[in-house]
């Protein structure tokens, strides 16, 4: 793989993941990738200029001004958007460049060229770094979650919802947010059981956006991830993710329950089916993210043809 040219602006913000000790090189252009995949170079000379971090409490719109070529050439230009943006808060200010973004709400897609990264906890980092469960179908048909209750209401309304289906549902709430506890923490062994029981795992939206790591955990425990705010995923262009379903996370507690039973009536054979093509879809796509950020995302540059000057499969 030939090295990708890029500029690195100097006021270009570099990846927050670099200075946090589980999450260093986990996303493209933290240090390793540069060293390994990119030619640092000129403006004149780049493929692509870096204009680096913008998190979603920046200013918004963000000052692109020191960012001197990006109005004239804005295609060149490569922006890591990091941080819970929510459905309405889709940063205008990038449009025409090409967009690293976290968990991006679907409606992103309309814009192009964004490049859907996952979102991270560290239970998904450890299930990364080598202990993922053997995958062991679930015995019966219900319906699991546990997590922290959100300030616009998603979790309770889902829990809510929940109640009365036609099969069982395991959901419960919880009073802080446990992405960063140790395997140790007694809320590990409460997800995991929980995550073993199911057959249909609940993936309700964070705090603040569509983007949640329990999609990611969901499928790399092989079950089948249903996921309450629309969002678009890694690696969508490459590998068939018919097997997840969205709904709006802006449904009523009706309109959720609607939804929970038509998934209920679901054939326990085909929630088992879904849950297999997750894993796959772990092993094949989030898996080779994790192997390499900055490769996988410069694969994705070729698959859709901004790289070498046309659509190109990738080595």
């Amino acid at each position: 793989m030939k090295k990708l040219g890029v500029y690195f602006y100097p006021n270009a913000a570099p990846p927050l993941h670099d200075t946090l000790e589980w999450y260093h090189n986990t996303v493209p252009f933290c240090v390793e990738g540069i060293q390994q995949w990119c030619s640092v170079t000129s403006p004149d000379r780049a493929e692509f200029l870096h204009m680096g971090t913008v998190r979603e409490f920046d200013p918004n719109p963000f000052n692109t001004w020191p960012f001197w070529s990006f109005r004239d050439e804005p295609s060149r230009h490569i922006v890591d958007l990091e941080g819970d943006y929510a459905e309405g808060t889709f940063r205008k200010e990038f449009n025409g460049a090409v967009r690293i973004a976290c968990g991006a709400p679907d409606r992103w897609r309309e814009s192009g060229n964004v490049f859907p990264r996952p979102t991270m906890s560290r239970m998904l980092l450890e299930l990364y770094r080598g202990k993922a469960p053997a995958l062991s179908p679930p015995k019966e048909a219900c319906f699991g979650f546990v997590g922290k209750s959100d300030s616009a209401g998603v979790r309770e309304r889902l829990v809510e919802a929940s109640v009365a289906c036609s099969i069982p549902a395991h959901v419960a709430l919880t009073d802080t947010w446990n992405g960063p506890s140790p395997p140790e923490a007694p809320c590990r062994d409460i997800f995991i059981r929980n995550a073993q029981t199911c057959s249909v795992m609940l993936c309700p939206q964070g705090e603040h956006a569509v983007n949640t790591a329990r999609f990611y955990e969901a499928c790399c425990y092989g079950r089948f991830p249903v996921v309450i705010g629309r969002t678009m995923v890694p690696g969508e262009d490459m590998f068939d993710t018919s097997f997840v379903y969205q709904m709006d996370s802006g449904l009523a507690v009706d309109g959720l329950h609607e939804e929970l039973q038509k998934l209920a009536g679901i054939p326990f054979s085909e929630m088992l089916e879904r849950g297999k093509a997750a894993r796959d879809y772990w092993e094949k796509v989030i898996r080779a993210y994790f192997d390499d950020p900055t490769l996988f995302f410069i694969q994705w540059l070729k698959r859709q043809g901004l790289r070498d000057g046309g659509p190109e499969e990738a080595q």
